[in-house]
Parts: C-alpha cells; sequence; structure tokens
C-alpha cells in the first residue's frame, strides 16, 4: 500500500501538492510548495493510507481572507484518508447507514469495486 501512494513518478504526490497550488491560485496564497514533503502511511488502527505534506522548514504562509498559519518545522498538513473495504464490510457499512447495497461494480482482476446503494 505504501508503495502504491509514495510512487516513484509522484502521482500521489502531485494531487496533494495540487491542493497547495489551488488554495495559491484560487485565495492568492502564498504557500512554497519546495518547502514541503509528502508522506504516505498505513494507519493500521484506522484501516486505511494517510497522506501528508510536511513543512521542511519553519515558515508563515498567509491566506487572505482566511489569516496567517506558522507551521514548524515537521510540522504536517494531513491531506488525505484513502481506506480499503472488504466486500463484507461494505456491505455492513451500508446496512448501518440505513442504505440496501443494490449493485456491487468490479474491474476485470477483481482488484476494485464500486458499490451502489439505495435508500
Amino acid at each position: 500500500m505504501r508503495r502504491a501512494y509514495s510512487d516513484r513518478l509522484g502521482v500521489t504526490a502531485q494531487f496533494n501538492y495540487n491542493l497547495l497550488r489551488r488554495i495559491n491560485n484560487e485565495f492568492n496564497a502564498n504557500f512554497d510548495l519546495g518547502s514541503f514533503y509528502h508522506v504516505a502511511n498505513f494507519n493500521v488502527a484506522l484501516g486505511g493510507m494517510e497522506s501528508w505534506l510536511i513543512s521542511s522548514k519553519d515558515q508563515t504562509v498567509v491566506i487572505p481572507g482566511c489569516g496567517t498559519f506558522e507551521f514548524n518545522s515537521f510540522e504536517g498538513i494531513h491531506t488525505e484518508y484513502s481506506f480499503k473495504y472488504t466486500e463484507k464490510s461494505i456491505s455492513e457499512l451500508a446496512a448501518r447507514s440505513g442504505f440496501k447495497e443494490t449493485r456491487l461494480y468490479r474491474d476485470r482482476k477483481n482488484w476494485f469495486a464500486d458499490a451502489v446503494w439505495t435508500a
């Protein structure tokens, strides 16, 4: 799992850096993307992957209209959770949430599934 989220091409890292890039572009903020590095870990207790952008230095970020944010070196911004579910846990989650699982679409290799629920 960690290799998929810390891929050699940096696809997941770029996905996460894009959050800061968009804040810069859309809110005129001043995140220095080069002063953050991407870390992905599997959280055993939660059963999901976590992505973080970690500040590589003490820095101040200003987001006009939102405020000023101080980051210490090694302080992180939690950017993503990605949970993995078994077919059984998908059905249980649907039932606990008041839904009925009506269809499960799988990829050709049976690695992924999209669940369709109805109320």
